[in-house]
Order: C-alpha cells, then sequence, then structure tokens
C-alpha cells in the first residue's frame, strides 16, 4: 500500500483550493462586532443629532460599554436616568462611562456569601471599586487571585474601604533604606 492514499487526489486538492475565502474564514479580521442598540438608546441619540454623531464615532467596545453600563442598572429609574444623561457624557467628551467597572464572577460570589463585605461595596465610590478589581485582576497565579478576594471581602467586611495594595517588587523596594546621594565637596 502506498502513502498515496492518505494524500488527497487533485480533485480534493482543486476543491479545497477554490472555495470561496468566506466559507473558510466567515469574520475577516480587523471587524469588530457593532453591539446591537437597544430602542431607548437609539430614541435619545435620534432626538441629540451632535450625540448620534458622536456615539458614532466610538469605537464598538466603547459603545459596548455604555450599553453594558446602561444594561446594569436593576431599578428602571436608574436605566432612565443612565439614559437620559448618555447625550451629556457624550457632549462632555467621554468614551466610556466614568464609574464603568467589570465586577469578577468570583469577586462577586464571594461577596455574596459575605453580606457584610456586600454592603460595604455597595457603599464604595466607582474609584475604589475599580482600585480592588484591578488589583484582584492583576494577579498572575490563581492562588494569588483567591487570596486577594478574600482578603478584600475580609477588609470590606471589617468596614475597611481601602486595602494598601503591594506587591513583591513594592515590598523590596520599601524595605530598603534611601540613601541620600552624597557630592563631594572640593
Amino acid at each position: 500500500m502506498s502513502n498515496r492514499a492518505s494524500l488527497p487526489n487533485d480533485h480534493t486538492r482543486w476543491k479545497m483550493l477554490s472555495q470561496p475565502m468566506s466559507k473558510t474564514n466567515p469574520k475577516p479580521a480587523g471587524k469588530e462586532r457593532v453591539p446591537r442598540v437597544p430602542a431607548d438608546i437609539r430614541e435619545v441619540l435620534a432626538a441629540a443629532p451632535v450625540a448620534k454623531a458622536q456615539w458614532m464615532d466610538l469605537t464598538p467596545i466603547g459603545r459596548r460599554d455604555f450599553i453594558s453600563w446602561i444594561d446594569s442598572a436593576k431599578q428602571p429609574e436608574t436605566r432612565k436616568r443612565r439614559v437620559e444623561s448618555l447625550p451629556s457624557r457624550l457632549a462632555a467628551g467621554k468614551r466610556r462611562p466614568c464609574c464603568f467597572s467589570v465586577v469578577p464572577f468570583d469577586l462577586h460570589k464571594a461577596l455574596a456569601s459575605t453580606p457584610k463585605a456586600k454592603a460595604q461595596w455597595s457603599d464604595l465610590d466607582s474609584m475604589t471599586r475599580r482600585d480592588f478589581i484591578g488589583w484582584i485582576n492583576s494577579a498572575k497565579e490563581p492562588e494569588t487571585r483567591k487570596r486577594r478576594i478574600k482578603e478584600t471581602c475580609t477588609a470590606l467586611a471589617a468596614g475597611k474601604h481601602r486595602v494598601f495594595f503591594q506587591t513583591k517588587s513594592m515590598r523590596a523596594t520599601t524595605a530598603r533604606p534611601v540613601r541620600a546621594l552624597a557630592i563631594p565637596t572640593k
């Protein structure tokens, strides 16, 4: 038996090469999917042509962030307020919602299991939440991430609104005393 049986014959090879590129790669590189805009946002943007032009100038990821921020509102009044504030935010040059930060699912679960920490989390301002989330997301190892989530919940349950985030490199530099430069005099 020869090795030719395992290779494609000329007819099969021709069929593979003659297929249009769209069948082999339906999603061309460089194209980002445009998010679907909810009806209430479309109405507000239609009423403000300048805001609509600025909306169209946003990247698809920026639009997605605004839509996610608006959709994340739990109360209808909050959603309405966010939708109505969209033209003024765009007019002010905002390319992302000011306080939008995605809470990782594992942190969300940990906060849900610790009522005191969850209550404190709700009282935090957006910058403090972003600090906590950034610190947790910057962990390189899964164990470090779990430890940071636990430390966050413990600190919040104890009523602390800030945890002094310190990496190993920061600890190494702060452990050494800083020496003043000695400039020789003549």
